[in-house]
């Protein structure tokens, strides 16, 4: 495999895997919120926690060499389709084909054709379009839980709480969060049982993003549902007896030099708001 192969998969590796982490962990944290009866920020990290399982899914696409062509003389397919992920709903109107531009729709279509590649029996139209009405129903309760005040300011009230469509709203955003969050991850158990390219690294390098999550939810006390249960448990049998491979420490060195190039860009703009917050620094 050559240098550009390699440093390829590393790149692959650390995105799926920190996308998947931060799915499992805001699935845990709305579950918990759920348990404890939080009914408005159950249903808002409910609908995060779907959101980052379908970017993980994205993920496993995100590095195809096709996505490396211009999408415009400043910006590659790639650049592209990360912009449009962070738009919640843009996003939702590229998973469902909707309100799209002609050059966006040839994008999709693009990563329709990436998909196949790696999973040919599945209706990837069909299926973008399901997730992405999903995601848009509860973005559309994320934003009346979160910032609707006649709503907030009421759900201490028993009248308020027993009232059946917020009922309803709670309760659905915890049963899809069980029932989609597993179905869309279910590709990414699917693409490492297969013979995927420096396969080995990969698990190696979810076996310690699982035990580090796993101590991060211990830390904070959060609880799992049966469905996040079961799928932990068969990320665990996929890299049960996985063995560290030789020179696995230059392969960390590639994902971290990814990670930390973009952690760098992200803390640095984090340090600054610190700064603004304790009036270390002029507000910009």
């Amino acid at each position: 495999m050559s240098y550009f192969e390699s440093q390829t998969e590393a790149r692959k590796c650390i995105g799926i895997h920190s996308h998947l982490s931060t799915c499992l962990y805001n699935w845990a944290v709305a579950h918990t919120l759920y348990r404890q009866q939080v009914v408005c920020w159950s249903t808002t990290v409910a609908y995060y926690a779907m959101i980052h399982s379908t970017r993980t899914l994205f993920s496993l696409i995100e590095l195809d060499q096709r996505l490396e062509y211009p999408f415009k003389p400043s910006q590659t397919k790639r650049e592209r389709l990360r912009e449009i992920m962070k738009f919640h709903t843009y996003f939702c109107y590229f998973l469902k084909d909707q309100k799209l531009n002609k050059d966006d729709r040839t994008l999709r279509e693009l990563c329709i054709e990436c998909f196949k590649q790696y999973f040919p029996h599945t209706d990837w139209s069909a299926f973008l379009m399901d997730v992405g009405g999903l995601l848009e129903l509860h973005k559309k309760a994320r934003e009346t839980e979160t910032y609707e005040h006649f709503v907030v300011a009421h759900h201490g009230r028993g009248y308020h709480f027993v009232a059946q469509f917020i009922e309803t709203i709670f309760m659905k955003s915890e049963e899809d969060a069980n029932k989609r969050i597993p179905e869309i991850l279910n590709y990414v158990l699917k693409h490492y049982q297969n013979q995927i390219p420096m396969r080995a690294y990969h698990l190696w390098h979810l076996k310690d993003e699982l035990k580090w999550l796993e101590r991060t939810l211990d830390k904070e006390k959060l609880l799992i549902s049966k469905e996040m249960k079961a799928f932990v448990n068969s990320v665990k049998s996929l890299v049960k007896g996985v063995k560290m491979p030789a020179d696995y420490l230059d392969f960390e060195k590639e994902m971290d030099m990814n990670y930390y190039t973009y952690k760098g860009e992200v803390y640095g703009s984090l340090k600054d708001l610190a700064r603004e917050l304790t009036g270390d620094l002029p507000v910009r």
